[in-house]
């Protein structure tokens, strides 16, 4: 009996410690199949960052390859149109020592069909707007020449500057047909003056030298649409601003000034042209003295298409006026 009773104790107290075995090993093959998850998770998450790394530098590679190839191609095309755009220029410039060796056989013909004076009037004015030009387009290719320098200086430094360069290079198009109309003008000038009579004769240079005009203008507002896209480049001339920049015009009308009124900044040169049919005298107030902005004064009235420029150096306000018509005035800010 007391067998049976000690078996039948030891078989309870087996049945009662059974779930706790079972629970712990459970739990310990839930542990093992817990690490075993983790780890498999942890090398799938290594093997997908080492491949998403290596995909990333070939694709760096890759691009950097393009870009390089890029380069090269745009350098062989800008190379291809300058060594075209220089072997016009040379062209053009034969073209104008010849109009200059040739000018007193012009001054000759033009006395013999117009009279001395007259024919010594006319050439002057073309000879001086002719002059005024091809400063400007030279002014013109210096300071495209200098943006393009900043624009290989920004490349070198990892900016991408091909837009920038399709701007210039649309400028520096703008600035050759600005030579190219100037070159055609000085044939247009000859057929001009072929007219025997002096105000038809005037009238029809005026219009060849309009004509170039207009090529200049555009020439210079491509040009400030570069300068105005290269700003935040940065390691280039910021917070300075080149000659050219500096450089206003003003046109006269029978309205008046055209703009009346505006600001620039001191040492800018504003350049004021007629563009009415009776003379205009552009000059400083106050009238008929001209103190208030001494040297500001074009001492004459210009003819329909003549220019004067003056540069305004010192800061202050310069009243303006027209010398032959008081009642044309406006302002000049100088800051």
């Amino acid at each position: 009996m007391v067998r049976i009773s000690s078996f039948i104790i030891s078989l309870s107290l087996l049945i009662q410690a059974a779930p706790l075995v079972v629970r712990a090993a459970l739990y310990e093959d839930l542990q093992q199949k817990r690490q075993e998850l983790q780890q498999e998770v942890q090398e799938k998450r290594d093997t997908l960052k080492t491949e998403v790394q290596e995909k990333r530098n070939a694709l760096k590679e890759s691009f950097s390859q393009s870009r390089e190839e890029m380069r090269e191609k745009m350098e062989a095309f800008r190379n291809e149109v300058m060594e075209k755009r220089e072997a016009l220029r040379a062209e053009l410039k034969n073209r104008r020592e010849q109009f200059r060796n040739e000018a007193q056989k012009r001054i000759d013909e033009l006395k013999k069909k117009l009279g001395e004076k007259r024919g010594e009037r006319i050439e002057a004015f073309f000879q001086k707007m002719v002059e005024k030009f091809e400063h400007a387009i030279e002014r013109f290719k210096k300071y495209a020449d200098r943006i393009a320098e900043r624009l290989d200086k920004a490349e070198s430094n990892g900016k991408d500057v091909a837009e920038l360069r399709v701007k210039l290079s649309a400028a520096n198009d703008k600035i050759l047909e600005a030579e190219m109309a100037l070159e055609d003008s000085k044939a247009k000038y000859a057929e001009a003056v072929k007219d025997p009579d002096f105000k038809a004769s005037f009238a029809k240079v005026r219009e060849v030298v309009h004509g170039v005009l207009v090529k200049v203008k555009e020439a210079h507002r491509a040009l400030v649409d570069v300068v105005k896209s290269i700003k935040g480049l940065g390691g280039g001339t910021e917070g300075k601003e080149d000659d050219d920049s500096r450089v206003r015009t003003v046109e006269i009308t029978a309205a008046g000034f055209s703009p009346p009124k505006f600001e620039v900044k001191a040492s800018t040169t504003v350049t004021f042209t007629n563009r009415d049919s009776e003379p205009h005298w552009p000059a400083s107030g106050a009238h008929p003295t001209h103190e208030i902005c001494p040297g500001f004064d074009s001492l004459k009235g210009l003819a329909t298409g003549e220019s004067y420029s003056f540069t305004f150096k010192e800061v202050k306000t310069c009243p303006m006026h027209d010398h032959l018509n008081s009642s044309i005035t406006g302002s000049i800010v100088v800051k």
